[in-house]
């Protein structure tokens, strides 16, 4: 055999491996790298098989695809078992080499209902097959998948399997679909870190946002596996320092282009090795990362940045701004990407801005189920110290949904309070998928335009809504939306984005702040209160019913934001069948409530103050003794001929010492109406034309404004 011949064809493997691995999902990321896969999905009862067949399975189905099925060394091949309070084999790792016929396997996958015994299901694929007469392979990745829609029921025991099978050398992705997943018992059964292998989706439709992540994860997985002590030239390359050093060849000279494709192998030695023996000879190794610092490096080695340095610095020079990073930190994110992708892409464009106090400042927020401010305008205003802030340590990685809305909010709250007047006011989303309400999302972008905030959007990857982009940021859309192909890719338009910035008129319209200018505007009066909101829902119908669950999150996230200590709460319909009351919460618990609902036919408005009266206001429902009571009353004095009986009502509440408003259209009902409200009963009516709840961001500044006013500005 040509020893060269082969040592120049391993290379040029080897080269495209690298630039595969760099490409998208439809460009065979793992092309190159051999990956024993197994699925292990759940078709109990809870999932409905419409769903599963076209949702789930196309899922796999399309994952699959993703991979460089085949019978050779250096391709991937895939088993798949299914699980309810059975287990059943569907197929083993080399039942199907041919992609074609493991697709065509995979489309006749059936659902089965039963109970949820996830971890026989894991002590299956671990005493099964991972077996190399079942096809897996040694020194090869192996790589299992959970799918599942709720928790297992024997929690220990599936704990226990988990582990075993990850002691085994297996790395475990743990998907959860639907709000009746356990997160934490994924998080147990997925390898670690788990925001690496766990990733939840709000429904199975939702599967396709992830599946391009789950695939470039699966290609990053570490090989784990020891191989059986069979061969005695694996011990002769254990001197080596560096992780990516470690061959299985027992020929040296052969290091370099083996080292790519056993990169993690660090447990490919004997147990009774150490990292640390100074008796090898093998000093070639160190050449090896050489190959580590090309898969690694930030920059893409085919983008060109354009005019960078002096050039955009004196652009940024004397314009002073007051700029949020808005930064999605959800599971459909790696890890690796955001701690080194997305912070080094922050730092870039803060490193091109005149930062000080009072030129440029800058805040950061993270989201993924709820914002976090990591610092504010005022906590770094020199350079220095605001890029050191910018790390991984302190601007955390929080996997989970994309709950975009609020992140805005959030920062549209905070420049508020602490912007400027007369700077700029900007915020820099960045976004690797479509947001978890996207109506919402829209409607604050929109309140935030109206405030005179100019809103960048920066979509990462193919999995961004564009749609929804150009509707969230500012006008025109083409100068405030950028896209990348990829995280790598973001380093391409620091420049360009900071320009932009540099460049930018905030105020676009006359800003419309949520409160009054003055003291008034810049503290809510509210403080230490347990807010409830009644309203009928099998009067206003489904869609109002979200509407104003929608509307009340916002409100929830603002008097958060204020630092207010308000919890808030929902009572509705009791005769309502799909439309649940919410018990009194956080505003991240209150996020997390689903708003469904259904009409019913009777007005129940009288039922349901009644419910408040006699326990609304409850330790069972979540109130606290210290806090005061409020009571919003979301009325259309139209639908109803018993506004003399709500009036009673609600005047048996007040003797609670609750203080009541009334949310209501116009000046329908007149006296009735004030006669339900507290004094001053002006500044307890609060009108919203049309009781209009579909531009969430106008009517919960409505709410908060009047929530929020002291007593000294009620005057009418």
């Amino acid at each position: 055999m040509n020893i060269a011949a082969v040592m120049t064809g391993l290379m040029i493997a080897l080269s495209l491996a690298i630039l595969l691995e760099a490409k998208p999902l439809n460009s065979r990321s793992c092309g190159g790298k051999a990956a024993d896969v197994v699925f292990v999905l759940d078709v109990s009862s809870s999932i409905w098989p419409k769903h599963f067949r076209e949702h789930m399975l196309t899922f796999v189905h399309e994952v699959v695809d993703s991979l460089h099925v085949g019978p050779g060394v250096d391709q991937a091949r895939v088993g798949a078992v299914t699980f309810s309070d059975e287990v059943w084999l569907e197929f083993h790792l080399n039942q199907f080499m041919d992609k074609d016929q493991l697709l065509e396997r995979v489309a006749k996958i059936e659902s089965r209902g039963g109970n949820t015994d996830t971890h026989e299901a894991l002590e299956f694929v671990d005493l099964n097959l991972f077996k190399e007469d079942k096809g897996a392979r040694q020194n090869t990745s192996r790589i299992v998948i959970v799918i599942t829609d709720g928790a297992s029921r024997k929690v220990k025991a599936t704990m226990q399997a988990a582990a075993t099978l990850r002691g085994h050398g297996a790395a475990i992705f743990a998907i959860g679909v639907g709000n009746k997943v356990n997160v934490q018992q994924l998080k147990d059964i997925a390898s670690q870190p788990s925001g690496e292998f766990v990733f939840e989706v709000t429904n199975f439709q939702a599967l396709d946002s992830i599946k391009s992540e789950l695939v470039n994860r699966t290609c990053k997985v570490q090989i784990t596996t020891t191989p059986e002590p069979t061969t005695t030239t694996t011990t002769t390359t254990t001197t080596t320092t560096t992780p990516t050093t470690t061959t299985t060849t027992p020929t040296t000279t052969t290091t370099t282009p083996t080292t790519t494709t056993t990169t993690p192998t660090t447990t490919t030695t004997t147990p009774t090795t150490t990292t640390t023996t100074p008796t090898t000879t093998t000093t070639t190794p160190t050449t090896t990362t050489t190959t580590e610092a090309s898969t690694t490096t930030k920059k893409d080695p085919n983008m060109n940045d354009g005019p960078q340095g002096d050039v955009d610095t004196v652009a940024c020079l004397n314009r002073p701004a007051d700029v949020y990073f808005v930064l999605d930190s959800s599971s459909s994110i790696w890890i690796h990407d955001f701690q080194t992708n997305v912070l080094g892409f922050v730092r870039d464009v803060i490193d091109i801005f005149d930062v000080s106090r009072e030129s440029t400042r800058v805040g950061v927020i993270t989201f993924s189920d709820t914002p976090r401010t990591v610092f504010g305008l005022d906590s770094h205003v020199h350079k220095d110290e605001l890029l050191k802030a910018v790390n991984k340590d302190n601007v955390l990685y929080t996997p989970g949904l994309t709950y975009t809305a609020e992140a805005i909010q959030q920062a549209r709250m905070n420049l508020f309070r602490e912007g400027r007047k007369d700077v700029n006011q900007i915020l820099i989303l960045l976004t690797d998928g479509q947001s978890k309400d996207p109506n919402a999302t829209v409607h604050v972008a929109r309140a935030a335009h109206n405030d005179g905030i100019t809103l960048f959007a920066v979509g990462i990857g193919e999995g961004v809504d564009t749609a929804e982009l150009h509707a969230v940021a500012s006008q025109p859309s083409e100068d405030f939306v950028l896209m990348v192909d990829d995280f790598n890719s973001l380093t391409s338009k620091k420049a360009l984005l900071a320009a932009r910035t540099c460049g930018s008129k905030a105020t676009l319209f006359p800003p419309v702040k949520p409160l009054k200018d003055g003291d008034s505007s810049r503290e809510c009066y509210l403080q230490n209160a347990d807010v409830l909101v009644a309203y009928d829902s099998s009067m206003v119908g489904g869609i109002v019913s979200t509407q104003i669950t929608s509307t009340l999150h916002r409100v929830s996230a603002t008097l958060d934001a204020w630092n207010t200590d308000v919890t808030l709460g929902t009572m509705t319909s009791p005769d309502c069948v799909e439309q649940q009351s919410a018990p009194l919460s956080s505003s991240l618990v209150f996020g997390k409530y689903v708003n469904s609902v259904t009409r019913s036919q009777t007005s129940q408005m009288t039922r349901v103050l009644k419910s408040v009266r006699m326990s609304g206001f409850s330790a069972k429902n979540g109130h606290r003794v210290s806090a005061k009571k409020v009571l919003i009353i979301v009325l259309d004095p139209s639908s109803t001929s018993k506004l003399t009986q709500l009036a009673q009502e609600a005047a048996k509440i007040r003797g609670d010492d609750v203080e009541v408003f009334v949310v209501t259209s116009g000046r329908q009902g007149g006296q009735l109406v004030q006669d339900m409200v507290s004094e001053p009963k002006l500044a307890h009516v609060i009108r919203l034309p049309a009781l209009d709840f579909s531009n969430y961001a106008y009517a919960s500044d409505v709410i908060v404004k009047s929530l929020c006013r002291g007593e000294e500005s009620w005057q009418y």
